[in-house]
């Protein structure tokens, strides 16, 4: 059975002696256990901020699957449909119903982002948790500058965290995040789960949309971006082809070797003589 605590805190009482803060919180409600509404379609009536604190969740939004863990974060504005489902066997979240103006946190209809368990926003939510159950003098104050505190951080991490561009506004703005990705980091040890976890979508849904936006698989596409950087390195460069190889991205010598011949037709080594011919 879900357990569902609820409390409002008001961030405009809590701040107008110091600033005219942008977010005002109506609602904070924390669920335990396994929600009722799953695999409906929903729309949110409020802006809504989700922090995943245990389980694992999928989000269905705008025609894109967004997976969720503990520790993680979505963001819907006001009007937005989805659909969720638990994929674990217990859960429990903490949602805050919000107000906003000047687009403060800025994002289209959601955003996703995962701050991991080290971040101080985990800290925060236990913080603000710990407030409500201890129902102290001023506990609500307190929570309420806690708050505030949280979404300075969210903010700061949407517009700072440089491997989450948090709007995913549709198919092809994902896919042209999942290119940038690519091309910022084809020169690591990245596969197809890292790309996929990196938009929030499935490995399957994310190789078939990516070859139907560039007609090449995401797979080939970081194959040929660390060949075309190996070329030009043998042509300007006297590093060994083991050098090239690790500064490119591939696992070892032999494999290079084996992938620049398949594509090539001739080896690193014949590539460098013939264009020094």
């Amino acid at each position: 059975m879900t357990k569902v605590n609820s409390f409002s805190v008001n961030c405009d009482a809590v701040s107008e002696n110091f600033i005219s803060f942008p977010v005002k919180v109506t609602t904070v409600k924390h669920f335990k256990g396994r929600p009722t509404q799953e695999n409906e379609t929903l729309i949110s009536k409020s802006n809504m901020l989700i922090f995943i604190k245990r389980g694992r969740f999928s989000f269905v939004i705008d025609g894109n699957s967004v997976n969720l863990s503990a520790n993680n974060i979505i963001i819907l504005s006001e009007g937005t449909e989805y659909l969720f489902e638990v994929k674990s066997s217990d859960c429990e979240a903490v949602i805050f119903y919000f107000t906003q103006t000047n687009e403060y946190l800025f994002f289209k209809s959601y955003a996703a982002l995962k701050p991991g368990p080290k971040n101080d926003i985990l800290s925060l939510i236990n913080k603000i948790l710990r407030e409500h159950d201890l129902k102290e003098q001023f506990s609500g104050v307190l929570a309420g500058f806690y708050i505030t505190e949280l979404f300075i951080l969210v903010e700061r991490f949407m517009r700072h965290d440089s491997l989450t561009e948090n709007c995913i506004k549709n198919e092809t703005d994902s896919m042209q995040r999942a290119k940038k990705f690519l091309d910022e980091n084809y020169d690591k040890d990245i596969n197809i789960s890292d790309l996929a976890e990196y938009v929030y979508l499935s490995g399957s849904y994310i190789s078939h949309s990516f070859k139907k936006e560039f007609g090449t698989s995401p797979k080939r596409y970081i194959t040929e971006k660390r060949l075309s950087a190996a070329k030009e390195l043998l042509e300007k460069t006297d590093m060994s082809s083991a050098e090239i190889a690790a500064k490119v991205g591939f696992l070892s010598p032999q494999r290079f070797n084996s992938i620049f011949k398949k594509f090539e037709n001739i080896t690193p080594l014949e590539y460098r003589q013939k264009n020094f011919e």
